[in-house]
């Protein structure tokens, strides 16, 4: 068996494995698209693992999925606080500061 037989590279029936090195940005938003809170993880890899073939785009990772997938619940996360926050300033439950409480733009640095 080859050296990358040892690692678990190469499948049972001796073929490699096709997966991607970088994420197609087509497959990065069915992703994002199709991850649900409410199932887990693996189950969203699956379904990813149909679009990818669907496409015809090598696969991501379980890795390289559940790291878009943790990335993307935070950045939905950060939206709904941002925009729960605006809401309340807007209807003067809570004061201007609290915008500044807010991370509102993380990309942007002052």
């Amino acid at each position: 068996m080859s050296a990358h037989g040892s690692l678990g590279l190469v499948a049972p029936c001796g073929h490699m494995c096709s997966s991607a090195p970088r994420l197609d940005s087509r497959l990065v938003k069915a992703i994002v698209r199709l991850d649900d809170t409410s199932v887990p993880i693996a189950e969203t890899y699956r379904r990813t693992r149909e679009v990818a073939a669907h496409l015809d785009i090598p696969r991501p990772s379980y890795e390289a999925h559940r790291a878009l997938v943790h990335a993307a619940r935070r950045e939905r996360a950060r939206r709904r606080a941002n925009r729960e926050t605006l809401i309340r300033v807007a209807l003067y439950l809570d004061p201007v500061d609290a915008l500044y409480d807010r991370e509102l733009a993380p990309h942007l640095s002052l």
